[in-house]
């Protein structure tokens, strides 16, 4: 199909301070001056052209006059009546070798030229969208994603250096995700759940989860933050994700928290973590669940720290939680050092009294035996206090209290040893 052009036509005698002398009806529409400009005003060539270009114009037109045609192409601004300029395609001749007076075509080409600038701003753009992109990507190993909810297709694309490289595509992504094993299993069915409920994400949502996909089967932490878009023109509805590595930020704050969880000393749960850890088990317990909470002291410590120096007494405790630690499933049972000389071991869903009594009764044996520090040979005792919890909820304040009763009945006795809390004591 060949497009109409529109051309609009003047011409020029040289020989009269280059006044234009005649010109078609598209001339006016195109620059708004009338044949009372033209002619009764005596309108030259000055008038069309930007004082700014002038002699650079002049050149221009001296140049295409000296051609074996006499003729030549040349795109230059002209201002219209109302002080407006635009952008034509100027083509000028000679009428015959010798003349005084030049034929002049223009057509107005600020529209193409504008389209062309749109064109060249918007590469720019993009390119520097790119740069921005590789800039964070080699510093945080980022990628995109575009899951298109409407076919069910998946891609996941890196950006580096200044450009864009597909490396992942999967057809029927949500259909076959559990067969999949690039995500992290205890992450999947949340993951799934994303994008099956693609309509209703809000802009900016971020998921974190681990995925093996860029670690060769080693299952590392991302967060990708997700953007809904609807396609007008195909009528499909995607998910454009950001993916970013924080494996080392999940590391790091999962080190923090366990750092703020950890006595320092005997590496147990310190007294905050083992009342909130305790609590939240013994609040929620059925009643068919019987679970021992036992606290524990040094006997006579304060004559440790006495004969031997602060030192040795912290070289006893942390011996003290690491022989909790062997007895004990640290993580499914809770063992905490409440202060001092003081822990708690909190013995979750145990099968009977006597297997209680056994462990206590081990440890209070082993925990006897002469401890060698250097040329120090040093010997402790241990008293314990147990309160069962066998009858369905309850809290870490009213356990400890029952224990501790129970431990200060045994130092009563005698210390070096195990005393049951006899009000909570049910036969089992």
């Amino acid at each position: 199909m060949i497009r109409e052009v529109d051309y609009a036509t003047y011409a020029v005698d040289h020989r009269d301070n280059l006044r234009i002398i005649s010109f078609n009806d598209y001339f006016s529409k195109l620059t708004g001056y009338t044949a009372q400009d033209v002619y009764a005003g005596k309108m030259t060539l000055r008038d069309l052209i930007p004082s700014s270009i002038w002699e650079e114009y002049m050149i221009a037109v001296n140049r295409a006059s000296k051609t074996d045609d006499g003729s030549g192409y040349f795109e230059h601004p002209i201002l219209c009546k109302d002080g407006s300029s635009l952008v034509v395609l100027c083509y000028g001749r000679l009428r015959d070798d010798g003349s005084d007076v030049s034929d002049i075509l223009i057509t107005d080409i600020t529209s193409h030229i504008e389209a062309h600038n749109a064109v060249v701003q918007q590469e720019k753009e993009l390119r520097l969208l790119l740069k921005k992109l590789s800039f964070i990507s080699e510093r945080k190993e980022e990628y995109t994603v575009d899951y298109n909810y409407t076919t069910d297709h998946f891609d996941i694309t890196i950006i580096k250096n200044g450009e864009a490289k597909n490396i992942y595509s999967v057809d029927n992504y949500l259909e076959n995700l559990y067969q999949i094993p690039t995500i992290h299993p205890d992450d999947l069915e949340d993951y799934a759940n994303i994008l099956r409920n693609l309509p209703n994400l809000k802009e900016g949502f971020a998921f974190d989860f681990r995925s093996s996909l860029f670690t060769e089967g080693k299952f590392c932490w991302y967060r990708t933050t997700y953007a809904p878009y609807h396609d007008k023109e195909t009528d499909e509805t995607h998910i454009i994700g950001r993916i970013v590595n924080i494996d080392e930020e999940v590391m790091r704050n999962q080190e923090l928290k366990r750092q703020a969880q950890i006595d320092t000393l005997t590496s147990l749960y310190n007294q905050g973590t083992s009342r909130n850890k305790i609590d939240e088990i013994a609040l929620q317990n059925p009643e068919n669940c019987i679970n021992a909470f036992i606290i524990m002291d040094l006997d006579n410590f304060k004559q440790v720290n006495d004969n031997y120096g602060h030192i040795r007494g912290d070289d006893v405790l942390k011996h003290v939680g690491k022989t909790l630690r062997h007895f004990f499933k640290f993580g499914t049972d809770i063992i905490g050092r409440l202060g001092g000389d003081e822990f708690v071991i909190f013995m979750r869903d145990v099968p009977s009294i006597s297997h209680i009594k056994k462990y206590c009764n081990d440890l209070c044996q082993e925990l006897s035996k002469p401890l060698c520090l250097q040329e120090d040979n040093i010997r402790i005792t241990i008293s314990i206090g147990i309160a069962l919890q066998n009858n369905g909820p309850d809290s870490f304040d009213h356990l400890y209290k029952c224990a501790d009763d129970a431990l200060y009945q045994k130092k009563k006795e005698g210390k070096n040893g195990i005393c049951f809390y006899k009000h909570t004591k049910k036969e089992i």
